[in-house]
């Protein structure tokens, strides 16, 4: 959606400046892979602020009155951008983090994973049967069952011990905790990226610090980046006495 707020905006008489991250061509294409898998937070900083820089020389920019919008890991960026440079005169916040990436990742990976879980096991044993898959949609169930023969099957490998059941506690959350231990520990093609964000101060311990206006927008459906992060935020920003912040979610509207 990134083209479209662009547009959006500069309809509106915003001047605005888009870019792609090191290594990665138009429409996504990765130009260079060693330099995508040995990118880090701090090149994407950098390159922010380099890119800041461009912006404000440029002669239709009224450089009193820049804004910077960040979305997902543009939260982390332009929150610090704006600590250091006074100039920023407002930043905008969506699908804000106010905890470390690890924490956002555990969510992701375990915490969001056991929710949906609970939420498939209708009579809450602990365990998933073929008849509580089987009536799931197609884009759901899938993945799990299968049904060449005329009836329901698991597909192999999605019940390891061959029961008939699915575990949360024998089976699946143990997967998912070797996911999560994995991403954050191993070394692999691009690890470095994570290990240079779980070395970060949360946003929470620095939002305070931002003078700029803050606005956070933020969806009640987000799967990547949970509601509750932009509340924290925003209490935070209370608690600091930041007045000049607002808070967007669906149904609320909080200045």
């Amino acid at each position: 959606p990134f083209l479209q707020i662009a547009e959006y905006l500069s309809e509106r008489g915003f001047a605005v400046l888009r870019y792609n991250k090191r290594g990665i061509g138009l429409k996504g294409v990765i130009l260079d892979v060693n330099i995508v898998v040995n990118t880090t937070f701090e090149y994407l900083l950098q390159d922010a602020e380099k890119a800041l820089e461009t912006l404000i020389t440029q002669p239709e920019v009224d450089s009193t009155d820049i804004s910077i919008l960040g979305h997902s890991e543009g939260t982390y960026i332009a929150p610090r951008i704006a600590i250091k440079d006074t100039r920023i005169k407002k930043i905008v916040l969506m699908s804000a983090g106010a905890h470390n990436l690890y924490d956002i990742l555990h969510f992701q990976i375990v915490e969001q994973s056991i929710s949906e879980f609970e939420e498939i096991d209708g009579n809450n044993d602990g365990l998933w049967s073929i008849q509580e898959v089987s009536v799931l949609p197609l884009i759901q169930r899938d993945p799990f069952i299968e049904n060449s023969t005329g009836d329901w099957m698991w597909r192999p490998g999605v019940d390891p011990n061959g029961d008939g059941y699915i575990s949360l506690v024998e089976e699946t959350l143990p997967l998912w905790n070797q996911i999560f231990e994995y991403l954050t520990t191993a070394e692999y093609p691009g690890s470095i990226w994570y290990q240079s964000h779980f070395a970060l101060e949360n946003n929470l311990e620095i939002i305070g610090n931002v003078s700029a206006g803050i606005l956070i927008l933020q969806g009640e459906e987000d799967t990547q980046t949970p509601v509750f992060e932009a509340h924290f935020l925003d209490q935070r920003l209370m608690e600091v006495g930041h007045h000049d912040h607002t808070l967007i979610t669906k149904g609320e509207f909080r200045p």
